[in-house]
């Protein structure tokens, strides 16, 4: 790699049997508009059999070209081979099915000399068969909505590092170990994942476009998709941290219906093949979503097959329901929707204990959110809203009964109901827990959360007067206490992005919504999403919204907390 002068950055391609491919990506690289001599390229061929050194040797290119020969490694091996003898400060990897744009190494190297060295990840457009099925074709206006958020102006995390158009600085690659080789899948993430942790910046570089062939049939696909459900689980055991960011801790989480039939297809063993036949008698706009939860469906595949534990299996499929009640009735008070009978709740509570169900506390959800790992299977969390007398009079004792922990969140300068304005509503003036019952409960396995000092609605208030009701919540709670409060609940499930970023300024540790769902530990922490629990409802009805989650017939109509 000796000769002056000297390149700037290092073109690394690795291939393996695919001669075609790679001589269109040479030409591509023949046709940049940068000078031939910023750059050159190594073709790292990975034990091919098609003759393909002897193709690339007959080329004739403005630039050095540098043909490596190795036993097949896998591609990480093959890159990393290609990055030891680059002698640029920078190296760029292209895989060898993609055709580079004629301005796609100048824009990398650009984004290098202008950010000092970075992850520049470029864009990738797909070029389809003709006949290209719809399982391919779903991929594909994945990825194109994919660059479009970046685009747009998204900031890209590793998530998005992707090595078939990456170039990263050489000496950092090299401190941090290159590609990982232990795996065929998600080698440019982990890769992305430490270059960060090791403060190398990443940056989309939308110019740095080239032409990907896709050809790949549903089964590949189908595999492709297993396979990283699988390195997923990998990933999360060298790097616990990355489970926040993963499907497999929940990130991007499909709407509950497909959640449901992935569900069911897991539990029947469905081949996905049958689906991927299903999918194509259905008209195209149905095949979109169709398509992707085919996808997560052979991942979540994948993720069986690589946790033999079933327990742990359990606890990744499954999120963790937080109930949400409101005020419990006395004997011969009437039901309502926020007024539980009393002979109800001791019903629920029995039920839970009897179908197996762990209650954990809001803290310990919280915990296992810190510690990356997920909470135990069939764990659920309860939690009162407003802080009602009856909270401590009845609802205590029957949690208490069962050694259940629950969270009460409190309205901390009220003494009574003074929100609903309907004199007829069975919450109206109703009497909340005094300073000497909260001492009480907080001492009695009872943790303690704030729900503002007055209970308005957070988004109708200036940023002033809402950390005032935020922060003055905690302060007020904490002197009554003599502990810490470090978790909040929106009144009205009433919340923006401007009302999270003052509880986060407030210094809680997290915050519960009322948007309907299970909580995987991808969830954002300052939205947790919780089941209200009717007071008119039904047990067998309070048990399938339990097990189903956010199933829209059995939501109430509106939320009013």
């Amino acid at each position: 790699m000796s000769g002056s002068p000297s390149p700037e950055i290092t073109v690394v391609v690795p291939t393996y049997n695919a001669v075609e491919r790679v001589r269109a990506c040479v030409e591509g690289l023949r046709a940049q508009t940068l000078d031939p001599a910023a750059f050159d390229v190594v073709v790292v061929v990975d034990g091919s059999m098609d003759g393909t050194e002897a193709i690339l040797a007959s080329l004739d290119t403005p630039f050095r070209l540098h043909v490596l020969s190795q036993a097949n490694q896998g591609p990480g091996a093959a890159r990393n081979h290609g990055a030891e003898v680059a002698g640029a400060p920078h190296v760029l990897f292209l895989d060898d099915d993609v055709v580079p744009g004629p301005g796609l190494v100048a824009a990398h190297l650009d984004a290098q000399r202008e950010h000092g060295g970075a992850q520049v990840v470029g864009r990738l457009e797909p070029v389809l068969p003709a006949r290209a099925g719809r399982f391919l074709r779903s991929r594909a206006d994945a990825r194109a909505e994919h660059y479009a958020a970046l685009r747009a102006g998204r900031t890209p995390t590793w998530k998005d590092v992707y090595s078939g158009n990456l170039s990263v600085p050489a000496e950092g690659f090299r401190s941090v170990g290159g590609f990982v080789t232990e795996t065929t899948s998600e080698q440019d993430v982990e890769l992305g994942y430490r270059l960060a942790a090791a403060g190398v910046p990443i940056v989309y570089a939308d110019a740095a476009v080239g032409e990907e062939r896709e050809h790949k049939g549903a089964a590949a696909i189908a595999r492709d998709a297993e396979v990283r459900g699988a390195v997923d689980v990998d990933l999360w055991r060298r790097h616990p941290d990355m489970l926040l960011e993963l499907e497999l801790g929940g990130h991007g989480e499909l709407p509950w219906h497909w959640l449901a039939l992935r569900r069911a297809a897991l539990a029947l063993r469905v081949p996905p093949r049958l689906l991927d036949v299903l999918g194509r008698t259905l008209p195209q706009r149905a095949a979109a979503g169709w398509y992707r939860f085919l996808y997560t469906y052979c991942y979540w595949r994948g993720v069986r097959r690589a946790l033999a534990d079933h327990d742990l299996r359990r606890r990744f499929e499954r999120g963790t329901p937080i109930l949400m009640y409101h005020a419990i009735g006395a004997r011969g008070e009437r039901a309502s929707r926020y007024v539980l009978p009393e002979r109800r709740l001791r019903s629920q509570l029995r039920w839970l204990r009897l179908r197996g169900y762990r209650v954990v506390g809001l803290d310990e959800l919280l915990r296992c959110r810190r510690e990356f790992r997920p909470p135990p299977a069939k764990s659920v969390v309860i939690t009162f809203d407003d802080g009602y007398e009856d909270n401590a009079t009845r609802a205590a004792p029957a949690l208490l009964r069962h050694g259940f922990p629950a969270t009460f969140f409190l309205v901390s300068a009220r003494s009574q109901n003074l929100w609903f304005r309907d004199e007829s509503d069975p919450l109206a003036r109703r009497r909340l827990v005094d300073a000497a019952t909260v001492g009480t409960l907080a001492g009695a396995g009872i943790s303690v959360g704030a729900h503002t000092r007055t209970h308005p609605s957070l988004t109708g208030l200036s940023d002033e007067e809402a950390l005032r009701e935020i922060a003055g919540s905690r302060a007020e709670l904490e002197e009554m206490l003599g502990r810490p409060v470090m978790v909040f609940a929106y009144p009205f499930g009433h919340h923006d992005e401007r009302v999270r970023s003052l509880v986060r300024r407030a210094g809680f540790d997290a915050a519960c919504s009322v948007e309907p769902g299970r909580n995987r530990l991808a969830v954002d922490p300052f939205r947790l999403r919780r089941l209200e629990v009717v007071g008119t409802h039904s047990l067998p009805r309070f048990a399938a919204r339990l097990w189903l989650g956010d199933l829209p017939l059995l939501r109430p109509r509106q939320v009013r907390s």
